[in-house]
């Protein structure tokens, strides 16, 4: 039974320890974990096939028609494959049987999940692009705005009636206060990223052996020359095997399924901190339990000494 949720009650500042949230997403996880990476490896693809086309496509002076296409298809799919993802992990994380079923969350509520898409996209490309002068202040604010919104898919998948203004109202308003918190839990998992990332720079290296040798050979120019000669022979070396390696859809596609592990952890994860600042999952640390919300009738207390087990969802 999905909780309740009303904008007019206070919001629940997450206390949890990220080492207890990350347990739970396990929990979940467990037994799931082969159908899990196929989901965010499938979504994730989806997501970034414009990207993929467009390292295809010829430099063109002037106004890129075709790229300008690729972007709005990126923007089409973002919100879509984002709800899909989030809608199945959601469940997962509740113990509702997560079907893959669960992947047409993306179609059945595709209008709003578009708008979400978009005001994601947005606030990625500002982030990314604002690096310099008033722009870094631009990129700060785009990313503590992204944080402002990160639960908003969640919100639609439990009120999807409502507007997607109101959502993102609701979104900014549980993340009053636990901003700080959910920087901490995404910051947990860096290492399971570089783990990722070195497992993806060995299937390059693999697919593409040559890579490593004029990377090694341009190192060694840098070691013995000053950087004048440095300079212009990085200009003249042959880059052929780093250029096909990132225009490589195949590369691509293996990158997103070694990091799609990691990714099913965070998501699971960050659906866990959803159901706490939603009030859905409340903890007992000892002595009196905590306050159960009203809003949350299906609110579990847990024992911080106890297995996570199926008792906590109901």
């Amino acid at each position: 039974m999905r909780a309740s949720f009303n904008i007019t009650i206070n919001n629940t500042i997450v206390k949890e320890s990220n080492a207890r949230i990350k347990s739970l997403a396990r929990y979940a996880l467990k037994g799931n974990w082969t159908v899990s990476v196929c989901v965010v490896a499938i979504c994730t693809t989806l997501m970034n096939l414009p990207a993929y086309l467009s390292n295809y496509l010829p430099p063109v002076e002037g106004f890129d028609l075709a790229g300008f296409a690729l972007t709005l298809l990126s923007v089409a799919l973002m919100g879509a494959c984002t709800l899909s993802m989030q809608s199945y992990f959601l469940k997962l994380q509740r113990m509702e049987g997560p079907g893959l079923d669960s992947l047409a969350a993306g179609v059945r509520n595709y209008p709003k999940a578009l708008i979400l898409g978009a005001v994601q996209f947005l606030l990625m490309m500002l982030s990314t692009f604002s690096l310099s002068g008033y722009g870094f202040l631009i990129g700060i604010m785009s990313v503590m705005a992204l944080f402002r919104y990160i639960l908003a898919y969640y919100i639609l998948l439990d009120e999807p009636r409502q507007s997607p203004i109101r959502i993102l109202s609701k979104s900014n308003y549980l993340m009053f206060g636990n901003k700080a918190r959910m920087a901490s839990l995404l910051i947990s998992f860096i290492g399971w990223f570089l783990l990722a990332s070195l497992l993806s720079s060995c299937v390059q290296y693999l697919m593409f052996p040559g890579l490593v040798d004029e990377i090694r050979q341009a190192a060694q120019i840098m070691v013995n020359s000053d950087m004048q000669t440095a300079s212009e022979a990085f200009s003249q070396m042959d880059m052929t095997s780093l250029i096909a390696s990132e225009r490589s859809i195949a590369f691509a596609v293996i990158k997103n399924i070694i990091s799609a592990a990691p990714y099913a952890y965070v998501f699971t994860s960050a659906a866990c901190f959803y159901d706490y600042a939603a009030g859905n999952l409340v903890t007992q640390t000892g002595g009196e339990a905590d306050p159960v919300s009203p809003f949350a009738p299906s609110a579990a207390v847990i024992d911080p000494e106890d297995e996570p087990s199926e008792n906590n969802y109901e």
